[in-house]
Protein backbone atom coordinates (compact mmCIF):
# COMPACT_ATOMS: atom_id res chain seq x y z
CA UNK A 1 0.00 0.00 0.00
CA UNK A 2 1.60 3.62 -0.57
CA UNK A 3 2.43 5.59 2.14
CA UNK A 4 -0.46 8.30 1.19
CA UNK A 5 -2.77 5.49 1.81
CA UNK A 6 -1.95 5.09 5.68
CA UNK A 7 -2.42 8.70 6.94
CA UNK A 8 -5.67 8.98 9.32
CA UNK A 9 -8.07 11.53 10.59
CA UNK A 10 -9.22 12.35 13.55
CA UNK A 11 -12.55 10.60 14.55
CA UNK A 12 -15.31 12.76 16.13
CA UNK A 13 -15.41 10.92 19.17
CA UNK A 14 -13.35 8.50 20.74
CA UNK A 15 -13.89 5.87 23.57
CA UNK A 16 -13.28 7.19 27.01
CA UNK A 17 -11.49 4.31 27.67
CA UNK A 18 -10.26 1.29 25.55
CA UNK A 19 -11.29 -2.39 25.95
CA UNK A 20 -8.57 -4.60 26.59
CA UNK A 21 -6.32 -5.40 24.24
CA UNK A 22 -7.14 -2.32 22.19
CA UNK A 23 -5.33 1.08 22.08
CA UNK A 24 -6.83 3.68 23.02
CA UNK A 25 -6.90 7.42 20.68
CA UNK A 26 -5.61 10.91 21.43
CA UNK A 27 -2.04 9.14 21.70
CA UNK A 28 -3.17 7.84 25.26
CA UNK A 29 -1.38 4.26 26.25
CA UNK A 30 -2.25 1.08 24.95
CA UNK A 31 -4.68 -0.73 27.40
CA UNK A 32 -2.93 -4.10 25.97
CA UNK A 33 0.09 -3.16 28.41
CA UNK A 34 2.22 -2.45 24.96
CA UNK A 35 3.81 0.77 26.32
CA UNK A 36 2.71 1.97 22.49
CA UNK A 37 0.36 4.96 21.57
CA UNK A 38 -1.75 5.72 18.70
CA UNK A 39 0.88 8.69 17.35
CA UNK A 40 3.45 5.57 17.47
CA UNK A 41 1.50 3.50 14.68
CA UNK A 42 2.28 3.42 11.33
CA UNK A 43 1.50 6.12 8.84
CA UNK A 44 2.91 8.73 11.43
CA UNK A 45 -0.46 9.27 12.82
CA UNK A 46 -0.62 13.03 14.19
CA UNK A 47 -2.06 13.72 17.75
CA UNK A 48 -4.64 15.58 16.51
CA UNK A 49 -6.62 15.37 13.44
CA UNK A 50 -9.90 16.31 11.34
CA UNK A 51 -13.02 15.36 12.32
CA UNK A 52 -15.18 12.21 11.03
CA UNK A 53 -18.52 12.91 9.60
CA UNK A 54 -21.07 13.19 12.18
CA UNK A 55 -23.15 9.75 13.14
CA UNK A 56 -19.63 7.83 13.03
CA UNK A 57 -19.47 4.72 14.88
CA UNK A 58 -15.80 3.71 15.94
CA UNK A 59 -14.87 0.20 16.54
CA UNK A 60 -11.93 -1.62 18.78
CA UNK A 61 -11.24 -4.91 17.88
CA UNK A 62 -10.03 -7.55 20.65
CA UNK A 63 -7.12 -7.48 19.00
CA UNK A 64 -5.80 -4.23 19.50
CA UNK A 65 -2.45 -3.19 17.93
CA UNK A 66 -2.14 -6.20 16.03
CA UNK A 67 -5.48 -5.33 14.18
CA UNK A 68 -4.09 -1.90 13.48
CA UNK A 69 -0.76 -2.57 12.01
CA UNK A 70 -3.10 -5.24 9.88
CA UNK A 71 -5.57 -2.19 8.51
CA UNK A 72 -2.17 0.28 8.18
CA UNK A 73 -0.37 -2.42 5.86
CA UNK A 74 -3.16 -3.89 3.45
CA UNK A 75 -7.07 -2.82 2.31
CA UNK A 76 -9.02 -4.85 4.93
CA UNK A 77 -11.78 -4.24 6.88
CA UNK A 78 -11.18 -5.73 10.20
CA UNK A 79 -12.35 -3.07 12.66
CA UNK A 80 -10.51 -0.45 14.99
CA UNK A 81 -10.33 2.39 17.51
CA UNK A 82 -9.57 5.04 14.82
CA UNK A 83 -11.95 6.49 12.03
CA UNK A 84 -10.12 8.09 9.05
CA UNK A 85 -10.92 9.29 5.62
CA UNK A 86 -10.57 6.12 3.68
CA UNK A 87 -13.48 4.17 5.89
CA UNK A 88 -11.54 1.73 7.47
CA UNK A 89 -13.58 1.14 10.65
CA UNK A 90 -15.84 3.57 9.98
CA UNK A 91 -19.60 2.81 9.93
CA UNK A 92 -22.69 5.17 9.29
CA UNK A 93 -25.37 3.28 11.63
CA UNK A 94 -25.23 1.22 14.97
CA UNK A 95 -25.92 -1.85 13.01
CA UNK A 96 -23.66 -1.96 10.20
CA UNK A 97 -20.77 -1.16 12.88
CA UNK A 98 -22.01 -4.33 14.92
CA UNK A 99 -22.22 -6.44 11.86
CA UNK A 100 -18.41 -5.32 10.95
CA UNK A 101 -17.69 -6.20 14.07
CA UNK A 102 -15.76 -9.13 15.69
CA UNK A 103 -16.69 -10.80 18.64
CA UNK A 104 -14.83 -8.52 21.61
CA UNK A 105 -14.88 -5.29 19.64
CA UNK A 106 -16.20 -1.76 21.45
CA UNK A 107 -17.99 0.19 19.21
CA UNK A 108 -17.80 4.06 20.55
CA UNK A 109 -21.09 5.96 18.82
CA UNK A 110 -20.89 9.72 18.12
CA UNK A 111 -23.64 11.82 19.68
CA UNK A 112 -27.06 12.15 17.66
CA UNK A 113 -30.34 10.15 17.16
CA UNK A 114 -29.96 7.34 15.90
CA UNK A 115 -33.30 5.47 14.86
CA UNK A 116 -32.45 1.71 14.59
CA UNK A 117 -33.43 -1.92 15.77
CA UNK A 118 -30.66 -3.35 17.18
CA UNK A 119 -29.57 -6.63 16.95
CA UNK A 120 -27.03 -8.02 19.21
CA UNK A 121 -25.94 -11.70 18.68
CA UNK A 122 -21.90 -11.34 20.07
CA UNK A 123 -19.65 -10.41 22.12
CA UNK A 124 -19.74 -6.15 21.48
CA UNK A 125 -19.74 -3.22 23.57
CA UNK A 126 -21.51 -0.15 22.38
CA UNK A 127 -20.46 3.46 24.28
CA UNK A 128 -21.93 6.44 23.76
CA UNK A 129 -19.19 9.53 23.38
CA UNK A 130 -22.00 12.43 23.91
CA UNK A 131 -25.46 12.40 23.75
CA UNK A 132 -26.57 9.47 21.91
CA UNK A 133 -30.05 8.62 21.52
CA UNK A 134 -31.22 5.20 20.04
CA UNK A 135 -35.45 5.16 18.89
CA UNK A 136 -36.69 2.01 17.43
CA UNK A 137 -38.24 1.66 13.81
CA UNK A 138 -40.59 -1.25 14.40
CA UNK A 139 -39.37 -4.00 16.98
CA UNK A 140 -37.55 -2.91 20.38
CA UNK A 141 -34.59 -0.40 19.86
CA UNK A 142 -32.20 -3.75 21.33
CA UNK A 143 -32.68 -6.91 21.01
CA UNK A 144 -29.88 -9.56 22.42
CA UNK A 145 -30.19 -12.73 21.42
CA UNK A 146 -27.20 -14.67 22.30
CA UNK A 147 -23.25 -13.46 22.88
CA UNK A 148 -22.85 -11.15 26.02
CA UNK A 149 -23.69 -7.69 24.97
CA UNK A 150 -22.53 -4.12 27.07
CA UNK A 151 -24.13 -1.12 26.27
CA UNK A 152 -22.60 2.26 28.14
CA UNK A 153 -24.44 5.47 28.49
CA UNK A 154 -26.70 5.56 25.48
CA UNK A 155 -30.79 6.89 25.89
CA UNK A 156 -32.80 4.73 24.56
CA UNK A 157 -36.51 6.01 23.56
CA UNK A 158 -39.30 3.91 22.92
CA UNK A 159 -42.23 5.99 21.54
CA UNK A 160 -44.72 3.34 21.92
CA UNK A 161 -45.17 3.00 25.78
CA UNK A 162 -46.64 -0.15 26.48
CA UNK A 163 -43.77 -1.87 23.55
CA UNK A 164 -40.70 -3.21 25.17
CA UNK A 165 -37.97 -0.96 24.40
CA UNK A 166 -35.15 -3.41 25.05
CA UNK A 167 -36.02 -7.27 24.62
CA UNK A 168 -33.22 -9.90 26.11
CA UNK A 169 -34.38 -13.70 24.81
CA UNK A 170 -30.51 -15.00 25.15
CA UNK A 171 -27.08 -14.63 25.95
CA UNK A 172 -25.92 -11.47 28.34
CA UNK A 173 -26.35 -7.63 28.37
CA UNK A 174 -25.16 -5.41 30.65
CA UNK A 175 -26.80 -2.21 30.50
CA UNK A 176 -24.41 0.65 32.50
CA UNK A 177 -25.70 4.71 33.12
CA UNK A 178 -28.56 4.18 30.16
CA UNK A 179 -31.98 5.66 30.37
CA UNK A 180 -34.76 3.30 29.53
CA UNK A 181 -37.56 5.63 28.65
CA UNK A 182 -41.00 5.06 26.93
CA UNK A 183 -40.78 1.14 27.26
CA UNK A 184 -39.50 -1.49 29.22
CA UNK A 185 -37.18 -3.86 29.74
CA UNK A 186 -38.49 -7.70 29.03
CA UNK A 187 -36.09 -10.76 29.81
CA UNK A 188 -36.89 -14.52 28.95
CA UNK A 189 -35.42 -17.88 28.51
CA UNK A 190 -32.06 -18.45 30.26
CA UNK A 191 -30.87 -14.70 29.44
CA UNK A 192 -29.03 -12.83 31.91
CA UNK A 193 -29.17 -8.88 31.84
CA UNK A 194 -27.82 -5.94 34.66
CA UNK A 195 -28.93 -2.91 34.96
CA UNK A 196 -26.23 -0.27 36.66
CA UNK A 197 -27.37 3.12 36.89
CA UNK A 198 -29.51 4.70 34.72
CA UNK A 199 -33.12 4.84 34.85
CA UNK A 200 -36.44 3.54 33.41
CA UNK A 201 -39.90 5.40 33.42
CA UNK A 202 -42.76 6.42 31.30
CA UNK A 203 -43.99 3.12 30.30
CA UNK A 204 -46.85 0.57 30.32
CA UNK A 205 -46.86 -2.23 32.30
CA UNK A 206 -43.30 -3.61 34.14
CA UNK A 207 -40.55 -1.37 33.65
CA UNK A 208 -38.40 -4.63 34.25
CA UNK A 209 -39.69 -8.17 33.62
CA UNK A 210 -38.25 -11.37 34.40
CA UNK A 211 -39.53 -14.57 33.32
CA UNK A 212 -38.47 -18.40 32.46
CA UNK A 213 -34.98 -18.84 33.84
CA UNK A 214 -33.53 -15.58 33.20
CA UNK A 215 -31.31 -13.62 35.71
CA UNK A 216 -31.42 -10.03 36.00
CA UNK A 217 -29.73 -7.54 38.25
CA UNK A 218 -30.41 -4.02 39.25
CA UNK A 219 -28.03 -2.18 40.75
CA UNK A 220 -28.56 1.86 41.60
CA UNK A 221 -31.11 2.61 38.78
CA UNK A 222 -34.15 4.15 39.13
CA UNK A 223 -37.51 3.05 37.67
CA UNK A 224 -40.40 5.63 38.20
CA UNK A 225 -43.48 6.97 36.59
CA UNK A 226 -45.04 3.66 35.59
CA UNK A 227 -48.40 2.71 34.22
CA UNK A 228 -48.50 -1.08 35.82
CA UNK A 229 -46.14 -2.57 38.07
CA UNK A 230 -42.01 -1.49 37.99
CA UNK A 231 -40.70 -4.66 38.26
CA UNK A 232 -42.40 -8.08 37.74
CA UNK A 233 -41.11 -11.45 38.47
CA UNK A 234 -42.88 -14.85 36.92
CA UNK A 235 -41.68 -18.63 36.38
CA UNK A 236 -38.58 -19.55 37.56
CA UNK A 237 -37.12 -16.02 37.24
CA UNK A 238 -34.70 -14.25 39.50
CA UNK A 239 -34.43 -10.73 40.45
CA UNK A 240 -31.89 -9.11 42.67
CA UNK A 241 -32.50 -5.16 43.40
CA UNK A 242 -29.64 -3.72 45.16
CA UNK A 243 -29.58 0.42 46.05
CA UNK A 244 -32.60 0.38 43.76
CA UNK A 245 -35.28 3.34 43.79
CA UNK A 246 -38.84 2.65 43.05
CA UNK A 247 -41.62 5.72 42.72
CA UNK A 248 -44.89 6.14 40.90
CA UNK A 249 -46.30 2.83 39.84
CA UNK A 250 -49.56 2.72 39.71
CA UNK A 251 -49.33 -0.96 40.13
CA UNK A 252 -47.03 -2.75 42.66
CA UNK A 253 -43.64 -1.72 42.99
CA UNK A 254 -42.53 -5.41 42.68
CA UNK A 255 -44.81 -7.94 41.78
CA UNK A 256 -43.54 -11.33 41.97
CA UNK A 257 -45.85 -14.77 40.92
CA UNK A 258 -43.18 -16.77 40.60
CA UNK A 259 -39.46 -17.32 40.90
CA UNK A 260 -37.35 -15.08 43.68
CA UNK A 261 -36.79 -11.21 44.15
CA UNK A 262 -34.08 -10.39 46.64
CA UNK A 263 -34.03 -6.44 47.56
CA UNK A 264 -30.97 -4.62 49.32
CA UNK A 265 -30.78 -1.54 50.35
CA UNK A 266 -33.99 -0.42 48.14
CA UNK A 267 -36.47 2.35 48.19
CA UNK A 268 -40.77 1.26 46.99
CA UNK A 269 -42.45 4.56 47.30
CA UNK A 270 -45.60 6.10 46.28
CA UNK A 271 -46.96 3.65 44.13
CA UNK A 272 -50.09 1.41 44.71
CA UNK A 273 -48.47 -1.28 46.41
CA UNK A 274 -45.00 -2.27 47.77
CA UNK A 275 -44.72 -6.20 47.27
CA UNK A 276 -47.50 -8.56 46.18
CA UNK A 277 -46.35 -12.15 45.86
CA UNK A 278 -48.11 -14.99 44.36
CA UNK A 279 -47.65 -18.59 43.89
CA UNK A 280 -44.49 -20.63 45.02
CA UNK A 281 -42.65 -16.68 45.01
CA UNK A 282 -39.97 -16.12 47.10
CA UNK A 283 -38.69 -12.24 48.38
CA UNK A 284 -36.08 -11.66 50.61
CA UNK A 285 -36.11 -8.10 51.72
CA UNK A 286 -32.81 -6.23 53.53
CA UNK A 287 -32.27 -2.63 55.10
CA UNK A 288 -35.09 -1.25 52.32
CA UNK A 289 -37.62 1.32 52.66
CA UNK A 290 -41.60 0.64 51.73
CA UNK A 291 -43.06 4.39 52.17
CA UNK A 292 -46.16 6.43 50.51
CA UNK A 293 -48.00 3.39 48.96
CA UNK A 294 -52.04 3.24 48.25
CA UNK A 295 -52.65 -0.19 49.88
CA UNK A 296 -50.27 -2.80 51.69
CA UNK A 297 -46.67 -2.54 51.55
CA UNK A 298 -46.20 -6.56 51.33
CA UNK A 299 -49.38 -8.56 50.22
CA UNK A 300 -48.75 -12.58 49.83
CA UNK A 301 -51.04 -15.45 48.30
CA UNK A 302 -50.98 -18.54 46.96
CA UNK A 303 -48.06 -20.19 49.07
CA UNK A 304 -45.19 -17.39 48.43
CA UNK A 305 -43.36 -16.28 51.20
CA UNK A 306 -41.90 -12.92 52.15
CA UNK A 307 -38.82 -11.81 54.43
CA UNK A 308 -37.78 -8.40 55.76
CA UNK A 309 -35.12 -7.94 57.60
CA UNK A 310 -34.07 -4.29 58.92
CA UNK A 311 -36.97 -2.53 56.57
CA UNK A 312 -38.90 0.60 57.32
CA UNK A 313 -42.77 0.38 56.16
CA UNK A 314 -44.77 3.38 56.61
CA UNK A 315 -47.29 6.08 55.29
CA UNK A 316 -49.18 2.92 53.87
CA UNK A 317 -53.01 3.41 53.30
CA UNK A 318 -53.27 -0.29 53.89
CA UNK A 319 -51.64 -2.81 56.24
CA UNK A 320 -48.08 -2.85 56.93
CA UNK A 321 -48.09 -6.48 55.36
CA UNK A 322 -51.01 -9.22 54.93
CA UNK A 323 -50.49 -12.82 54.69
CA UNK A 324 -52.95 -14.49 52.88
CA UNK A 325 -54.01 -17.97 51.55
CA UNK A 326 -50.52 -20.54 52.78
CA UNK A 327 -48.36 -17.52 52.60
CA UNK A 328 -45.69 -17.27 54.55
CA UNK A 329 -44.24 -13.47 56.21
CA UNK A 330 -41.33 -13.26 58.47
CA UNK A 331 -40.59 -9.51 59.96
CA UNK A 332 -37.37 -9.85 61.62
CA UNK A 333 -35.48 -6.14 62.82
CA UNK A 334 -38.70 -4.46 61.10
CA UNK A 335 -40.28 -0.71 61.75
CA UNK A 336 -43.80 -0.65 60.64
CA UNK A 337 -45.42 3.43 61.17
CA UNK A 338 -48.17 4.68 60.51
CA UNK A 339 -49.94 2.91 58.45
CA UNK A 340 -54.38 3.24 57.54
CA UNK A 341 -55.18 -0.62 58.47
CA UNK A 342 -53.39 -3.17 60.93
CA UNK A 343 -49.53 -3.33 61.28
CA UNK A 344 -49.46 -6.82 60.38
CA UNK A 345 -51.78 -9.49 59.00
CA UNK A 346 -52.76 -12.88 58.44
CA UNK A 347 -55.69 -14.99 57.67
CA UNK A 348 -56.41 -17.79 55.96
CA UNK A 349 -53.51 -20.53 56.59
CA UNK A 350 -50.90 -17.93 56.35
CA UNK A 351 -47.58 -17.66 58.95
CA UNK A 352 -46.87 -14.44 60.15
CA UNK A 353 -43.04 -14.28 62.42
CA UNK A 354 -43.03 -10.81 63.94
CA UNK A 355 -39.03 -10.86 65.89
CA UNK A 356 -37.28 -7.93 67.31
CA UNK A 357 -39.45 -5.32 65.63
CA UNK A 358 -42.08 -1.84 66.58
CA UNK A 359 -45.45 -1.64 65.31
CA UNK A 360 -46.43 2.17 65.84
CA UNK A 361 -49.78 3.80 65.08
CA UNK A 362 -51.20 2.01 62.85
CA UNK A 363 -55.02 2.90 61.64
CA UNK A 364 -56.41 -0.49 62.75
CA UNK A 365 -55.07 -3.43 64.52
CA UNK A 366 -51.42 -3.77 65.70
CA UNK A 367 -51.29 -7.52 64.58
CA UNK A 368 -54.79 -8.97 63.60
CA UNK A 369 -55.10 -12.68 62.28
CA UNK A 370 -58.33 -14.92 61.74
CA UNK A 371 -59.22 -18.41 59.87
CA UNK A 372 -56.24 -20.65 60.28
CA UNK A 373 -53.62 -18.61 60.23
CA UNK A 374 -50.60 -18.87 62.81
CA UNK A 375 -48.64 -16.21 64.07
CA UNK A 376 -45.50 -16.17 66.33
CA UNK A 377 -44.68 -12.49 67.85
CA UNK A 378 -41.32 -12.40 70.04
CA UNK A 379 -39.69 -9.37 71.68
CA UNK A 380 -41.62 -7.00 69.73
CA UNK A 381 -42.76 -3.90 70.82
CA UNK A 382 -46.31 -2.27 69.39
CA UNK A 383 -47.70 1.13 70.54
CA UNK A 384 -50.64 3.62 70.01
CA UNK A 385 -53.24 1.35 67.70
CA UNK A 386 -56.41 2.69 66.78
CA UNK A 387 -57.98 -0.47 67.98
CA UNK A 388 -56.82 -3.79 69.34
CA UNK A 389 -53.36 -3.91 69.52
CA UNK A 390 -53.53 -8.07 69.20
CA UNK A 391 -56.19 -9.29 68.05
CA UNK A 392 -56.97 -13.17 67.18
CA UNK A 393 -59.77 -14.63 65.81
CA UNK A 394 -61.10 -17.57 63.78
CA UNK A 395 -58.84 -21.49 64.81
CA UNK A 396 -55.77 -18.67 64.83
CA UNK A 397 -52.81 -20.42 67.07
CA UNK A 398 -50.17 -17.81 68.07
CA UNK A 399 -47.63 -17.59 70.26
CA UNK A 400 -46.11 -14.17 72.30
CA UNK A 401 -42.74 -14.00 73.60
CA UNK A 402 -41.61 -11.21 75.55
CA UNK A 403 -42.43 -7.64 74.28
CA UNK A 404 -44.52 -4.72 75.10
CA UNK A 405 -47.57 -3.49 73.62
CA UNK A 406 -48.52 0.07 74.60
CA UNK A 407 -51.90 2.62 74.08
CA UNK A 408 -54.54 0.96 72.65
CA UNK A 409 -58.67 2.55 73.35
CA UNK A 410 -59.51 -1.22 73.04
CA UNK A 411 -57.74 -4.43 74.29
CA UNK A 412 -53.85 -5.07 74.54
CA UNK A 413 -54.64 -8.98 73.75
CA UNK A 414 -58.20 -10.16 72.34
CA UNK A 415 -59.16 -13.52 71.70
CA UNK A 416 -62.10 -14.36 70.26
CA UNK A 417 -63.80 -17.38 68.41
CA UNK A 418 -61.67 -20.56 68.84
CA UNK A 419 -58.16 -18.67 68.91
CA UNK A 420 -55.62 -20.64 70.72
CA UNK A 421 -52.77 -18.80 72.63
CA UNK A 422 -49.67 -19.52 74.17
CA UNK A 423 -48.02 -16.37 76.11
CA UNK A 424 -44.82 -16.46 77.80
CA UNK A 425 -41.32 -14.43 78.33
CA UNK A 426 -42.83 -11.47 80.58
CA UNK A 427 -44.93 -9.84 78.14
CA UNK A 428 -45.74 -6.34 79.31
CA UNK A 429 -49.29 -4.83 78.38
CA UNK A 430 -49.61 -0.90 79.37
CA UNK A 431 -52.62 1.63 78.87
CA UNK A 432 -55.32 -0.66 77.35
CA UNK A 433 -58.80 1.70 77.34
CA UNK A 434 -60.84 -2.19 78.24
CA UNK A 435 -59.09 -5.38 78.80
CA UNK A 436 -55.40 -5.91 79.42
CA UNK A 437 -55.87 -9.30 78.16
CA UNK A 438 -59.44 -10.51 77.41
CA UNK A 439 -60.37 -14.15 76.35
CA UNK A 440 -63.99 -14.83 74.73
CA UNK A 441 -65.74 -17.30 72.40
CA UNK A 442 -64.50 -20.46 72.86
CA UNK A 443 -60.68 -19.25 72.65
CA UNK A 444 -58.00 -20.38 75.01
CA UNK A 445 -54.77 -19.53 76.23
CA UNK A 446 -51.72 -20.74 78.53
CA UNK A 447 -50.55 -17.12 79.45
CA UNK A 448 -47.29 -17.53 81.84
CA UNK A 449 -45.65 -14.19 83.46
CA UNK A 450 -48.22 -11.46 81.80
CA UNK A 451 -48.08 -8.04 83.61
CA UNK A 452 -50.67 -5.83 82.78
CA UNK A 453 -50.46 -2.54 83.92
CA UNK A 454 -52.71 0.85 83.57
CA UNK A 455 -55.68 -1.32 81.86
CA UNK A 456 -59.74 -0.70 82.64
CA UNK A 457 -59.59 -4.67 83.36
CA UNK A 458 -56.33 -6.30 83.73
CA UNK A 459 -57.68 -10.13 82.76
CA UNK A 460 -60.99 -10.97 81.87
CA UNK A 461 -62.43 -14.27 81.35
CA UNK A 462 -66.15 -14.63 79.33
CA UNK A 463 -68.06 -17.30 77.76
CA UNK A 464 -65.22 -20.10 77.06
CA UNK A 465 -65.88 -23.59 77.81
CA UNK A 466 -61.72 -24.33 78.01
CA UNK A 467 -60.34 -23.92 81.38
CA UNK A 468 -57.54 -20.86 80.26
CA UNK A 469 -54.49 -21.04 82.37
CA UNK A 470 -52.84 -17.87 84.36
CA UNK A 471 -49.22 -18.34 86.36
CA UNK A 472 -46.79 -15.99 87.79
CA UNK A 473 -48.98 -13.30 86.27
CA UNK A 474 -49.16 -9.88 87.53
CA UNK A 475 -51.96 -6.95 87.21
CA UNK A 476 -51.06 -3.88 88.54
CA UNK A 477 -53.35 -0.07 88.97
CA UNK A 478 -56.24 -0.96 86.74
CA UNK A 479 -59.11 0.90 87.37
CA UNK A 480 -61.95 -1.03 87.67
CA UNK A 481 -61.10 -4.60 88.14
CA UNK A 482 -57.20 -6.66 87.96
CA UNK A 483 -59.14 -9.95 87.15
CA UNK A 484 -63.02 -10.47 86.28
CA UNK A 485 -63.88 -14.20 85.19
CA UNK A 486 -67.80 -14.66 84.43
CA UNK A 487 -69.73 -16.91 86.49
CA UNK A 488 -69.86 -19.97 84.11
CA UNK A 489 -66.09 -20.28 83.68
CA UNK A 490 -63.35 -22.07 85.36
CA UNK A 491 -59.75 -20.57 84.45
CA UNK A 492 -57.38 -21.29 86.95
CA UNK A 493 -54.58 -19.05 88.22
CA UNK A 494 -51.41 -20.29 89.79
CA UNK A 495 -49.12 -17.45 92.04
CA UNK A 496 -50.08 -14.62 90.09
CA UNK A 497 -50.25 -11.02 91.92
CA UNK A 498 -52.99 -8.68 91.87
CA UNK A 499 -51.78 -4.98 93.06
CA UNK A 500 -53.73 -3.21 95.74
CA UNK A 501 -55.85 -1.11 93.93
CA UNK A 502 -57.03 -3.51 91.95
CA UNK A 503 -59.87 -5.83 92.91
CA UNK A 504 -60.38 -9.60 91.60
CA UNK A 505 -64.18 -10.02 90.86
CA UNK A 506 -65.80 -13.08 89.77
CA UNK A 507 -69.17 -12.61 87.80
CA UNK A 508 -70.81 -10.82 85.34
CA UNK A 509 -70.22 -6.86 85.61
CA UNK A 510 -73.45 -4.81 85.45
Amino acid sequence: MAEEERTFSEPAVHPKEAAPGSIAARGEPAANGSGKSSTSLPGNLPARRAAAPDGACFVTNARGEAALEQLATTDSQVPTTISHDHGYGARRTISAAIRGAQDGAVITIAAGVYQEDLILDRDVTLVADGAVELSPLDGPAIHVRSGQATVHGLTVREPRPDHAAVVVSGGRLVLRDCDVIGGGVRVGDSAVVELAGGRVQGCVGPAVAARGDATVRLAGCVLRDIDGSAIAVSQTATVEATGVVVLRATGAAADVTGGAMILTDCELAESGAGILADGRAVVKVHDSRLRDLSTDAVHTAGEATVELTGTVISRCGGAGVTGNAAGTIVLDDCRIEAVGSSGAAAQGTAKLNVTGCSITHPGGFGVYAAESASVDIVDSEIRDCARTAVHFAGTVHAWIHGGKIVGTPEHGIRLTGSAILRLDGGTAVEAAGMTGLQIEGEADATVRGLIVEGANIGIRVQDTPHHPLFEACEVRRTVLAGIEAAAETSPTFRACVVEPGSSWETGPRP
